[in-house]
């Protein structure tokens, strides 16, 4: 009980200060208006009621979803909403409704509590309609049965271990449009036509580390995606202006070429990046990609590019490498000498003398066709690696390479 008296002086003495007598009277007949609530609830609503609307914002979001979280942090992530975080924070600390402890963010239980309650009373009988989802099973709920609506703006969603949440394509998502941010490892939004977008603060989700937008109608990368630093996997196939179009489709000129950033020097943990079928034109991979230097595998087939940065030497995790049916490229970069498995399929303009090597742990194979004759380089230069190897990997191309060794002997 004393611990309530004392919340409720902290937090209405602030408000109170500097006030007239008329006005504290009127103050005192504003807490009068709620005799069912608890005293404290009474004066936590009159300090809340005299907050400006975005300060409330502020408020409810720290009492949501950051409770403990870094002030630095929060800060960035709420200017990202066209927030003014450091004069709400500093209101929010002057009336005693949080305070900052070792650069985090506090706020006593039981205003916590009846923030939660702000929020619930804005929809009592429909999550949907409720502007923070901060519950893990509110969240998915809401997510699974498609049941958001334009009121929400935030959602907390934190699943269990090995635990999955299945999101299809449906239209019902895309009313959530005033959705500002959430906390999430695992976005996994492939296939579902009907997104052209990614949020273009995408970046403040700092814990994301699997992106995977493919076969949607998204256009271009978001600027902020490089600063998603902790990013393991990002995939974009087939985001090329035809969603679901075939190798042919998406090689054409009539379509739309996927911008990529400037730059990959932000995404310094990827190890997984597939660009396939993005229509990709010549000079649209940043010349950078070498920086990516735990990146262990690069997919980009079906793309309309004639050669490919020389920073991919630089990739010394690399393992595999595929440019299957990118018909305008005339050469390959340098490889590392770590790849294991090069796939260069229906590679039509590859220049003919493609050298063909072995490494320790597997072996580099690459499609030239062109080269395929009793002249051509393969006659005196056979391939240095066991037939069934390739049969594996290649088996349309085992014929051809059948011939070509019984024409070498």
């Amino acid at each position: 009980m004393q611990t309530v008296i004392l919340l409720t002086l902290e937090v209405l003495g602030p408000y109170l200060k500097g006030k007239t007598v008329d006005a504290c009277s009127n103050i005192l007949a504003e807490l009068k208006k709620h005799p069912n609530d608890e005293p404290v609830h009474r004066a936590l609503r009159v300090s809340y009621n005299g907050l400006d609307e975005w300060t409330k914002k502020i408020f409810l979001d720290i009492a949501c979803f950051f409770k403990g979280e870094d002030l630095y942090r929060v800060k960035k992530i709420l200017e990202s909403c066209t927030f003014n975080p450091t004069s709400g924070v500093k209101v929010l600390i002057e009336r005693c409704f949080i305070t900052i402890a070792s650069d985090k963010l506090w706020m006593h239980d039981l205003l916590q509590e009846f923030d939660h309650e702000i929020v619930r009373q804005e929809s009592i009988d429909v999550l949907g309609k409720c502007s923070r989802l901060w519950n893990h099973k509110d969240a998915c709920y809401v997510l699974e049965k498609y049941a958001g609506t334009k009121a929400v703006e935030g959602i907390f969603l934190h699943l269990p271990e090995n635990e999955e949440l299945q999101l299809s394509e449906k239209k019902k998502m895309l009313e959530m449009k005033k959705l500002r941010f959430t906390s999430l490892e695992n976005l996994n939004i492939s296939g579902c036509s009907l997104i052209d977008q990614l949020p273009e603060n995408i970046g403040i989700l700092e814990k994301l580390e699997k992106l995977d937008a493919c076969r949607t109608a998204i256009r271009k990368a978001p600027s902020s995606i490089v600063h998603l630093k902790n990013l393991k996997t990002l995939c974009f196939t087939q985001c090329s202006g035809v969603v679901g179009g075939s190798p042919s489709q998406c090689s054409s000129e009539s379509n739309i070429s996927f911008p990529l950033p400037k730059s990959f020097s932000g995404l310094s943990s990827l190890t997984c990046l597939s660009l396939a079928e993005c229509n990709l034109e010549e000079a649209a991979i940043p010349e950078d990609i070498g920086c990516l230097t735990l990146l262990e595998h690069l997919e980009l087939s079906g793309n309309n590019f004639m050669s490919l940065p020389d920073s991919i030497s630089q990739l010394s995790n690399l393992r595999r490498f595929s440019v299957d049916n990118c018909r305008k490229l005339g050469s390959l970069p340098k490889l590392p000498l770590n790849v294991k498995h090069v796939q260069a399929n229906d590679c039509p303009m590859l220049n003919d003398h493609m050298t063909i090597w072995p490494s320790d742990e597997g072996f580099r194979f690459i499609d030239c066709r062109n080269s395929v004759k009793a002249e051509g380089c393969l006659t005196h230069h056979p391939l240095p690696m066991p037939e069934e190897h390739i049969a594996i990997l290649f088996p349309k191309f085992i014929k051809i390479l059948r011939l070509c060794f019984s024409l070498s002997h």
